[in-house]
């Protein structure tokens, strides 16, 4: 017999009563009542019902279906809690009927499909408030999570900033050739990208708004760019005026920090640096067996050779010193200060003191640095004495005179005076060998004290 329904659709409605319910999640059963008659006249007794979801009010694909038998019609009106699972979204869906007196399997399709419409419950999110998302599947819960700050959580609910994600990663799929993470703020944009497909994509991080160009590139053969992206060495760093700053951030008062270059197995071969907290000199060093540290003059067709063993030999064409004499350091009996005239202290071998008595033949040289002039090359000095005064050997250095007895001309010899580190002009030839300290390069007046430039050497 030709069966007829008239129906009445609701989610998740709850009847009101006075009774106290404790709290439950909504789920997704549907509750779907309807009023069935058969020729004519309200249909009574059990039913066997088979719902369908399609999402086409004719034809189209059939999203999901529940079977339930043994429901109790009385006087034409039945209800029927059915759970499709979670199957809402953004497309309408259409449920179809087929019902039969219970346990005959005669289905008859009741018709026209009945569209299912929004309720209060269907407009809530599930999750935490309406303020999040569960998984498709209902697990996890609260996948996605929105805190009352605009803090957006993904695999938490407690962000602490506006893109807070937890247990996983960021992926930013490639579409064509790059897939790009920005980030802005004012009136500066940066873009984490990758740049190009396959094996020859590239990791970029660039500034692609003011402030000139921070580009920073990591290619797969292992260059990396800094300032340019396209990196031609292993590190290629690109500016108007490239540093590298190497800071020790636990004092002020040392230094600590070097390059290191290592083989294969890690082992060090070489540095340049400071190798221990505190240690003042900074060092090249190259351990590697017989090796030598370059310092290449390009253009000028000649090299520095430092040899690192044990009394090797500096090797260099050509040495230019832009000071003005050669010294070396000497511990002195005496006060001494630079200008001065110095002799061999018969009292204190292996020492110096101010040089006393006109043609001194214990004279050994003038005290550098008098007059600001600078001192071209300092050899090294005895153990513990380290900050003796560089005694000037060879060159020009200014010398105090006391020019009480003869006036002093470009071109005189000088010898040791009777006042106590001073020069004056060596008049007599024949006390004079051995004595003098060099020919005079300028000239003092009868009867003055005061410095003279002097050409150093020793006879």
């Amino acid at each position: 017999m030709k069966k007829n329904i008239a129906l009445r659709v609701l989610f998740g409605c709850a009847v009101l009563t006075g009774t106290s319910f404790a709290s439950e999640t909504v789920g997704t059963i549907v509750t779907y009542q309807g009023r069935l008659t058969e020729g004519g006249q309200p249909a009574s007794g059990a039913h066997d019902f088979k719902v369908f979801l399609f999402d086409a009010l004719t034809g189209g694909a059939q999203i999901a279906t529940v079977t339930k038998s043994n429901v109790t019609v009385t006087n034409g009106l039945f209800t029927l809690d059915l759970d499709f699972g979670q199957v809402y979204g953004e497309v309408a869906l259409f449920v179809e009927l087929r019902v039969s007196p219970a346990g005959l399997n005669q289905f008859e399709t009741l018709t026209p499909r009945q569209r299912l419409t929004p309720t209060p419950f269907a407009l809530k999110v599930p999750g935490i408030d309406g303020h999040s998302l569960n998984a498709a599947d209902g697990s996890p819960t609260d996948a996605l999570f929105v805190d009352p700050n605009g803090n957006v959580g993904i695999g938490t609910t407690a962000p602490t900033s506006k893109l807070h994600v937890t247990g996983g990663s960021i992926v930013a799929e490639n579409i064509g050739d790059q897939a790009d993470l920005l980030w802005l703020a004012s009136e500066r944009s940066w873009v984490f990208r990758q740049q190009g497909t396959g094996a020859a994509a590239a990791l970029k991080l660039q500034n692609v708004g003011g402030g000139g160009n921070k580009n920073f590139l990591i290619e797969t053969t292992g260059n990396v760019g800094i300032g340019t992206l396209a990196p031609t060495h292993t590190m290629h760093i690109a500016n108007a005026a490239p540093t590298i700053a190497l800071q020790d951030t636990d004092s002020t008062t040392q230094q600590v920090g070097y390059v290191s270059y290592r083989d294969s197995a890690n082992a060090e071969r070489a540095w340049v640096g400071y190798g221990s907290p505190g240690d003042p000199d900074f060092s090249i060093v190259n351990a590697r067996p017989d090796g030598d540290i370059v310092l290449a003059a390009f253009g000028a067709g000649a090299d520095i050779v430092l040899s690192p063993a044990a009394g090797g030999v500096v090797s260099v064409p050509v040495l230019e010193i832009t000071g003005a004499d050669l010294a070396e350091k000497f511990p002195t009996s005496d006060a001494v200060e630079p200008g001065m005239v110095v002799a061999i202290d018969p009292a204190n071998p292996g020492k110096l003191c101010l040089a006393r008595g006109a043609y001194n033949h214990c004279v050994a040289g003038i005290v550098s640095g008098a007059n600001n002039f600078p001192v071209g090359a300092v050899l090294g000095s005895a153990a513990g004495h380290e900050d003796a005064p560089a005694i000037a050997l060879s060159g020009r250095v200014y010398v105090w005179c006391d020019a009480g007895a003869d006036a002093i001309k470009p071109g005189d010899l000088l010898t040791t005076s009777d006042t106590p580190g001073y020069a004056m002009k060596a008049s007599d030839a024949a006390r004079s060998h051995g004595a003098v300290l060099g020919k005079a390069m300028t000239a003092l007046v009868a009867g003055e004290k005061g410095l003279v430039l002097v050409l150093v050497n020793l006879q």
